[in-house]
């Protein structure tokens, strides 16, 4: 189904919402135990039409995996595009979430071709 830009405003006003709620139940169940702790894993996937509710997710208290296909970056063909998406997620996490941890995994490490490669 195609998404309109319409669609996507109205869904992030509803999903700002909804986070709220969540985190705020999440507080509740939380203060009622002393031993409880509380993980939340949200995957963006990168699909464009998110992009705009990226500030409702990414703060200060999360900590960050930035996970990306080193094989995008040997190839000719696709280093430039994998390196502007590396770079626009660690420009959106520096804006919204400022002093985060942040932990880069590159994945498929071991089928580069030569150690060399994986230098940048």
């Amino acid at each position: 189904s195609n998404v309109t830009e319409s669609d996507s405003v109205l869904d992030s006003s509803l999903v700002a919402s909804s986070m709220k709620k969540f985190e705020e139940q999440l507080i509740i169940d939380a203060k009622k135990r002393e031993d409880a702790i509380t993980l939340s894993l949200w995957d963006f996937g990168g699909q464009n039409v998110f992009y705009s509710m990226h500030h409702i997710f990414l703060t200060e208290s999360g900590v960050y995996i930035l996970l990306f296909d080193i094989r995008d970056l040997l190839q000719l063909d696709t280093k430039h595009a994998s390196l502007a998406y590396i770079m626009f997620w660690l420009k959106s996490i520096r804006l919204h979430a400022f002093g985060a941890p942040l932990l880069i995994v590159a994945t498929f490490c071991a089928q580069a071709q030569r150690k060399e490669d994986l230098i940048m």
